[in-house]
This record gives structure tokens, C-alpha cells and sequence, in this order.
């Protein structure tokens, strides 16, 4: 739900939003309730089979949009990252190495996806630092996946340190509680409490609690 309500204020923008969806998660009424618009000049869908192919079309689309128009507010955004299966675990059916899913994410974010945000390439071929109108998306669950040896983290997550490394902010959701009228009617929405983990744009460590 964050993620298609940002989809929705980069569209009101004059933006174009673009979705990966791997799970069929999203719906027309998702959208209405995220206020976006999901018409073929503004919105983009596509279902994907794997991680690399969800990265592959992030970065098709930032390079199309790009080219039309630099200046034009992008959102793409991949659902989910913990959903996906990778091409070794299609081909072996079965997961065949450790940590498969952060290591597909760092090297796309730090060949790929990444390089664009900043860099282009100046008449004389020197690599220039530019900014982009770009905001990057990746859903992803917490899951213990790893044994549990002395010193290590409780916690591992699908996307791995990959994912947390080279993201410029990092947002926690948690479920506080469910909001009713009363006890015998079933809940209405929820309390949430959204943390800023990681911030390299503005102040980090700040949280807040609203309901949804």
C-alpha cells in the first residue's frame, strides 16, 4: 500500500509510474485507493517470472523514459523481492547456492540499475554525474533463512545485504493494531507504525504512527 501510494503522488506529478508485480497482488482497486491513474500514458504493469527478469524491466523502463523525456518523475517498483524465484531454483527446482537473491540484487543494483541514477556519458567520453527525477521500489519480507551461529543477526531477509547496502532510504512497517467500532464488527483498517531505518537524503531514525 506505501509503495502504490508513492506511485500515486509521482503520477499527480506528471510522472509515470511502472509496476513489477510478481505475486498478482495489485488491483484496479488497490490503484483508486492509492489515487493513481491507470491509463497507458501513465501507468505501466508487467508480470515477471524471476528476480532478473523484474530487474531487467526496471531498468528497460528507466532507460525508455529516460530517452523520451529526462526530465519526467519515474517510479518503479518491484513486488516482491522475498516472492521471486531465481533462474538457478527454476532450472534445479530447488534453491542450488546460499544467499542466491543478494547476490542477483547487488550485482544489478551496482552494474545496472544504480549506474544510471547518476552517470552519463559526456561528448569527449568522460563519465558525468547527473541527476535523475527517479525513485526505485523493492518490497521485500523479513525471513529467517540462515543457521544461527554465534554473532550472526537473528534475522536475514530474501534481499540480503545487497539490497540494504545500496539503498538510500530504508522504510520498516509494522502492524500496530486493528482498528473496529466496536468488538463484535469486523476491523476496518489498521495502526500502523512506519520507522525510517536508513536515510541518506534527509534525517534518519524518525518514526510515526497513523492509521491506514
Amino acid at each position: 500500500s506505501l509503495v502504490y501510494a508513492v506511485m500515486g503522488n509521482i503520477q499527480r506529478m506528471g510522472g509515470w509510474a511502472q509496476l513489477n508485480d510478481v505475486e498478482n497482488s495489485f488491483t484496479k482497486e488497490y490503484g483508486v485507493l492509492a489515487h493513481m491513474g491507470m491509463g497507458r500514458h501513465n501507468f505501466g504493469y508487467s508480470q515477471i517470472k524471476n528476480l532478473s527478469d523484474g530487474l531487467i524491466a526496471m531498468q528497460r523502463s528507466i532507460d525508455r523514459t529516460y530517452a523520451l523525456a529526462p526530465a519526467m518523475p519515474l517510479a518503479v517498483a518491484l513486488d516482491s523481492v522475498a516472492g521471486t524465484t531465481t533462474e538457478d531454483e527454476q532450472n534445479t527446482e530447488g534453491d542450488t547456492a546460499r544467499a542466491l537473491h543478494a547476490r542477483i540484487m547487488s550485482k544489478y543494483l551496482r552494474k545496472s540499475l544504480a549506474g544510471s541514477l547518476y552517470v552519463d556519458v559526456g561528448k569527449d567520453g568522460e563519465e558525468i554525474l547527473v541527476g535523475r527525477p527517479l525513485i526505485m521500489l523493492f518490497t521485500n519480507q523479513l525471513k529467517s533463512t540462515m543457521p544461527k551461529y554465534p554473532g550472526m543477526p537473528a534475522m536475514d531477509s530474501f534481499g540480503g545485504l545487497g539490497l540494504k547496502y545500496h539503498a538510500r532510504v530504508r522504510i520498516q512497517v509494522d502492524r500496530r493494531s486493528e482498528l473496529k467500532d466496536s468488538d463484535d464488527l469486523p476491523p476496518y483498517g489498521i495502526r500502523c507504525k512506519v520507522k525510517i531505518i536508513k536515510n541518506k537524503v534527509a534525517y534518519p531514525y524518525r518514526d510515526i504512527e497513523f492509521d491506514f
